[in-house]
């Protein structure tokens, strides 16, 4: 009888949200946890890195962050590390799969060749081959309603927008400097207009050297391609947590 009921939600939330995706049902259909399902998502959270923060206090071993220290890799802003369906009561975690230790226990990802190539310009960990687009495909993307290709170009196309804004310029500018936290935030609020800056996580390392590492944000719980941030960031109803200090400036790792 549940198997049943199951069945048959899936049915209806297809039929009310006119799917047409046959990878989205086969991969509702294959998990049983209400957490599986896009449908309870409260939000996306888009999660993008500063790579030379993130090389320089915890990453300095992997294949971008040597690309990045030797000069093969040339940045302009902030990187892709996710995008994940979120909900108060799941959290982050919310695709059912079979967790590898490595990210390259993953299967390769069948991604199209315009895709792939935009996901290597904001995802360096993509290009150089240490696979974190597989981990969060698998964690995050599986069980969305889009396929693999409809998932990583839509959030391409947000970090792409993302760095083209006066926000990315002020951060760019500072490359090098250390800002307060209030400083980046009101920044932030000029740019895009969020209701309550304390809404966007700005992450920072855990060595004491208070490096910005990330910028995580949520967003609506339907997005598609396509749509502005300058006109989801100020619908934002949830909040994620800050781990940059408020007692001292910021480090922004050049």
């Amino acid at each position: 009888m549940r198997k049943i009921s199951i069945i048959i939600l899936i049915a209806f939330c297809c039929i009310s949200l006119n799917i047409n995706d046959s990878h989205a049902i086969k991969s509702m259909m294959a998990k049983g946890s209400d957490c599986s399902f896009y449908t309870k998502n409260d939000n996306f959270l888009l999660a993008m890195s500063w790579q030379e923060g993130f090389c320089a206090s915890q990453g300095k071993y992997k294949p971008e962050c040597k690309a990045l220290k030797d000069g093969r890799l040339k940045l302009n802003g902030f990187i892709l590390h996710g995008l994940w369906p979120s909900s108060k009561r799941c959290n982050t975690s919310f695709c059912e799969v079979k967790k590898m230790r490595n990210f390259c226990d993953y299967s390769p990802l069948n991604l199209n060749e315009n895709v792939s190539n935009e996901l290597k310009k904001i995802m360096p960990s993509y290009k150089y081959g240490s696979c974190l687009e597989r981990h969060e495909w698998n964690k995050h993307g599986s069980c969305s309603l889009f396929d693999e290709n409809q998932y990583f170009d839509l959030a391409s196309s947000l970090v792409e927008e993302f760095n083209n804004s006066e926000f990315n310029k002020f951060i760019i500018e500072n490359k090098g400097k250390s800002i307060e936290l209030n400083e980046m935030r009101t920044k932030f609020v000029e740019v895009f207009h969020v209701k309550n800056p304390n809404d966007i996580g700005f992450r920072c390392s855990r060595d004491g050297k208070n490096t910005l590492v990330e910028i995580w944000m949520p967003l609506p719980a339907k997005v598609k391609k396509g749509d502005s941030l300058y006109d989801l960031i100020p619908k934002i109803d949830d909040t994620v947590s800050t781990t940059c200090s408020k007692s001292k400036p910021i480090n922004i790792v050049a």
